[in-house]
């Protein structure tokens, strides 16, 4: 007569399963890219995204009811005014503003990087709107020998809208040598 139950093998076998299963779940939900970590640092950035947004909001509350002045064109055009630490040392947060970059080959210009914002009715906005203006392009003064070339991928004009991170490139051009001719 076969007696039923399970043998001490299946028993073992069913043991070391168990513990090889739960070995991968606690490293899964305990290590360095654990699910629990994981949630930790979204908690932070959410925390960190909704106390940014209501500073936003109290600075356009303020701005709103006249206690804060809009911040001066000179100030949105000179990425260097103050030295808070942010990218562009201006104040404005990073992400309503690109950065503008010139290259100029045989020649000099008296800037090579301004930083544009995003405006809407005059304060910076995430809905607004980036656009070149006069104190964003650069003179340019070629070298001797040369004169000014042709923009790439385009001219840099006051107005042009601004829609990422940009760079603009020149090459002055060789001027043409003019011999007078003979008597």
């Amino acid at each position: 007569m076969k007696e039923k139950g399970i043998t001490l093998v299946a028993l073992v076998v069913t043991i070391v399963v168990t513990i090889i299963l739960a070995g991968i779940t606690i490293g899964y939900i305990m290590g360095d890219s654990s699910v629990i970590k994981v949630a930790q640092n979204s908690v932070e950035e959410t925390d960190n995204a909704i106390k940014q947004e209501q500073d936003d909001l109290q600075n356009l509350v303020n701005l709103l009811h006249g206690e804060q002045e809009p911040i001066p064109e000179d100030i949105l055009a000179d990425p260097t005014r103050d030295g808070n630490g942010d990218l562009s040392g201006d104040g404005i947060p990073d992400y309503l503003q690109y950065k503008v970059s010139y290259n100029i080959s045989s020649g000099q210009s008296n800037f090579r990087e301004t930083v544009v914002t995003k405006i809407l009715n005059g304060i910076p906005s995430e809905n607004g709107v980036a656009m070149l203006e006069e104190a964003h392009i650069p003179s340019i003064a070629p070298s001797a020998g040369y004169e000014i070339g042709k923009w790439e991928p385009s001219d840099p004009k006051v107005g042009a809208i601004v829609s990422g991170n940009i760079t603009y490139s020149m090459t002055c051009s060789n001027k043409p040598i003019v011999v007078p001719p003979l008597p």
